[in-house]
């Protein structure tokens, strides 16, 4: 209940600014926890982490890419397997989150075989011919910044995922898809 004092100021039973800066404090507080709860900015799951979406550490999804890939799949002249042809399937998915653990200017060539096996193929840069990239790698592939690039299929050669590397360093991780009509 509002009562005037003699000055004809409204007297509160409670103290308004106490109470605003504890609401603001509180807010304040629960703020920073959010913050605080978020993943450091650049910071992938790494070979012991797991991931929320797939429930597998680096490693495991990678056996599980690994057992995929012996898989043919349509796209290899075979029959089509859902698990790994289909868009976002099972190998998508794992290679997805694969490419998001390991990353670029931190993964080495011996990090990326060890999670992933070996490469469909591997090109060095004295023999590199290969068309179907993006411009923006054919430019740094013209420019000769790089020592290798390792490619996993997704769907043989129609759609994969390639790493480029510096001496021992990814440089550089992205997708070619083969885009159908």
């Amino acid at each position: 209940m509002d009562v005037l004092t003699s000055n004809n100021q409204v007297y509160m039973p409670f103290n308004v600014e106490a109470n605003m800066k504890n609401t603001q404090l509180w807010i304040f507080n629960i703020f920073i926890f959010f913050l605080l709860s978020l993943p450091a900015p650049g910071t992938g799951a790494s070979a012991g982490s797991s991931s929320n979406r797939t429930g597998l550490t680096l490693k495991q999804a990678g056996t599980e890419f690994q057992r995929l890939s012996k898989i043919k799949g349509h796209f290899a002249g075979d029959d089509w397997h859902h698990d790994v042809d289909r868009w976002m399937g099972k190998k998508h998915r794992l290679m997805i989150f694969l490419q998001e653990g390991l990353l670029v200017g931190k993964a080495t060539k011996k990090e990326v075989l060890g999670i992933m096996g070996k490469p469909d193929q591997n090109l060095k840069q004295r023999d590199f011919e290969v068309s179907g990239f993006s411009e923006k790698i054919w430019q740094q592939i013209r420019s000769g910044a790089w020592d290798e690039i390792m490619i996993y299929y997704w769907r043989h050669s129609h759609d994969f995922l390639y790493f480029i590397f510096e001496e021992d360093l990814m440089v550089e991780s992205a997708w070619w898809f083969g885009h159908e009509k």
